[in-house]
Order: C-alpha cells, then structure tokens, then sequence
C-alpha cells in the first residue's frame, strides 16, 4: 500500500477551484483521503497527449479533479517547472492537483491547460 506524502495545488488548480461549490469541496476532500492511504488505486489514467494525468473519481461524476503523481512527472512534465518541484522537501511520494470542473469542462480546459505547460523537447 503506497501512500502520498504531500499533496500541492498547481497555480492552475487554484484558478478553477472554486471553494463555495460543495461538490468540487466534497471530491477534493475525499480525493486527498484516498491519495493519502493508497495512491497507487487512485485515480483512473488519462491516455495519449494527457499522460501522466490521472482524474477523479471514477465513473458518472459530474465533477473530474485531474492530478499529476510526482513519481510520474518526474520533475519533467510541466514548465515552468512548479515551485515545489524545485525544493528540497519536494518527494517522488507526492502528488499535484492539477484542475477540476465539471465533467466535459475538465477534460476539455484541463487538458489544453496541460497541453500549455507540458514541456517542449529540449534541443541539443
């Protein structure tokens, strides 16, 4: 059983999230929960352009929190690189929330904002 050590907010999570909506509060909450007991069964892989994204909860919610585990980032996915990625206390163990929103909403905006700080091939 593997268990996430931090969880942060992506600058681009705390753009959507919006705390006086109870639904986005309740999955967020209980998203944290289940990455803090057992982060290897949270979450269900995105595929193509948006991996190493994961979202959640699975099935017919009209909320989706789309996140990011470290251990998959690799410190390499996004740029600029976030500010915790580039700390000392950062751990492979954590994971980031990346967006949430309604269903459609999120895998539309969420990966086109992903797309947008996904890094570029470095050039020799």
């Amino acid at each position: 059983m593997s268990e996430c050590k931090e969880i942060h907010h992506h600058p681009e999570f705390n753009n959507s999230f919006n705390p006086k909506n109870k639904a986005q509060v309740y999955e967020v909450d209980k998203l944290k929960r289940y990455l803090k007991t057992n982060v290897a069964t949270t979450g269900e892989q995105l595929k193509g352009d948006s991996v190493p994204l994961k979202s959640f909860p699975r099935g017919h919610k009209d909320i989706r929190c789309l996140f990011i585990l470290c251990r998959d980032c690799k410190k390499e996915a996004l740029e600029p690189k976030c500010s915790f990625c580039e700390s000392d206390e950062h751990s492979m163990d954590d994971a980031v929330l990346f967006y949430i929103g309604a269903h459609d909403e999120a895998y539309k905006e969420g990966k086109k904002k992903f797309q947008e700080y996904k890094s570029k091939p470095k050039s020799d």
